[in-house]
């Protein structure tokens, strides 16, 4: 944040030293462009502050959600979540690896059966 306004205000410095130069490089009976110069010079101005003001509201609303979700991941709904998370998961891959031995199981009896009931026919 610091070297921000570090930048903002060397900016500004540049600014006002150009304009100060173009005061002095101009005659003094030049009133017109002299006035046409500062009018260009700060539409830049307020210009730029638009452009900082709106980068200061994007960086507020980042920092609440960073906030928002660092109050969220300490709740108890998130609170050893990876070992939650590693439970719940063997325990899904072991009653997968149960249902397909069972599946296996099942057809194998049923591939018996047909065997011993077509051996009995004949």
């Amino acid at each position: 944040m610091e070297t921000h306004r570090q930048t903002d205000r060397q900016e500004q410095v540049v600014a006002i030293d150009s304009l100060s130069n173009c005061i002095c490089a101009l005659q003094v009976g030049d009133q017109d462009s002299i006035v046409a110069e500062f009018k260009s010079v700060e539409g830049e101005k307020q210009d730029v502050v638009q452009q900082q003001n709106m980068m200061r509201g994007s960086l507020a609303t980042i920092r609440d959600g960073i906030h928002r979700a660092q109050r969220d991941l300490a709740s108890p709904n998130y609170r050893d979540i990876d070992m939650r998370y590693r439970k719940q998961l063997i325990e899904l891959k072991t009653t997968e690896m149960a249902n397909s031995d069972l599946d296996k199981y099942h057809k194998v009896s049923i591939s018996d059966c047909c065997s011993w009931s077509n051996r009995d026919r004949c």
